[in-house]
């Protein structure tokens, strides 16, 4: 009996000690495992109207993983900068970034419908990426969620327009053509002093129309824009109200000509646009041209 009760303890032994060897190397194995998480994705496309794809015009929206997290929607303006447009164009395999604005400010013709925005709701909030940025794990963002309001805010949707081609002045298009005239009431030509009405071009770009009056604009880019309409230097620039009695043109006809340039810096002594920052407005934000910009010269 006794040598019985010894050889079934000794095998309870080995069966303990069999079952913690395995449990160890299991563990061992779980830690050497790899967890399954989706890698970090982005894909960035145009939409308008009721999810059309638009091309290099149209309202942004992005769908990929971060940090293990899907997303899908819209790409919200808030906190945009060119650089991070720019980073966006460059995912949606463009070149670069024209210009960009918001759902509140843009051409319905442009811009996904209201309905369809607030059924996809927000994929990517307050989005900024600083310059060469390679993907959306070198940026600062918030991806989006459900919730209360979420989907409340589609006046806040990103509308972007970018370019085929880069977005500079090379030496193909160093000597692009560009005038201003300042003009009054319904495009009246109007000498030294009125609303700023451009025409050229910037590197292969087309662009006309005003400027807009809200950035900082340094001394040297309104010399800049003086001598564009033929005149040595700038007196002051003046917007909406800014200037009591100063010639401008008037709202409806200003509406219908649009924004040509957002913002603009220009060096001292800038002979041509293609020596200076340009952002060109686009169709954006045209529902605030009565804020563009005027300017009296040096006669």
């Amino acid at each position: 009996r006794r040598v019985r009760e010894a050889v079934v303890s000794t095998q309870s032994t080995g069966s303990s000690f069999s079952r913690l060897i395995t449990m160890r190397i299991l563990v061992a194995l779980l830690a050497l495992t790899p967890l399954c998480v989706a890698e970090d994705s982005l894909r960035v496309w145009m939409e308008k109207g009721d999810g059309t794809p638009a091309g290099n015009y149209g309202s942004v929206m992005a769908e990929g993983v971060l940090d293990g997290k899907e997303f899908y929607g819209m790409v919200s303006q808030d906190y945009m900068t060119l650089t991070t447009a720019h980073f966006l164009c460059l995912q949606a395999g463009y070149a670069g970034v024209l210009s960009y604005g918001k759902h509140s400010y843009a051409d319905q013709e442009v811009m996904i419908s209201r309905r369809y925005g607030e059924s996809v709701g927000f994929a990517l909030d307050n989005l900024k990426c600083p310059s060469r940025a390679a993907s959306l794990s070198d940026c600062s963002v918030i991806v989006g969620e459900d919730g209360e309001g979420f989907y409340s805010y589609y006046w806040r949707g990103l509308v972007l327009l970018c370019s085929d081609t880069p977005v500079d002045c090379t030496a193909d298009y160093a000597d692009s053509t560009f005038s201003v005239s300042l003009q009054k009431g319904q495009g009246i030509e109007n000498g030294h002093v009125g609303s700023i009405v451009m025409t050229g071009h910037f590197g292969p770009h087309d662009i006309s129309g005003m400027i807009n009056s809200n950035g900082g604009f340094t001394q040297d880019t309104l010399d800049f824009l003086c001598r564009a309409a033929g005149f040595t230097s700038a007196q002051f620039k003046y917007g909406w109200g800014e200037a009591e009695g100063e010639p401008r043109l008037d709202r409806d006809y200003g509406d219908s000509i649009g924004f040509g340039i957002e913002k603009l810096d220009c060096p001292a002594g800038a002979d041509n646009l293609c020596e200076c920052k340009v952002f060109i407005s686009a169709r954006n934000n045209w529902s605030y041209t009565y804020n563009h910009m005027s300017l009296k010269c040096t006669a």
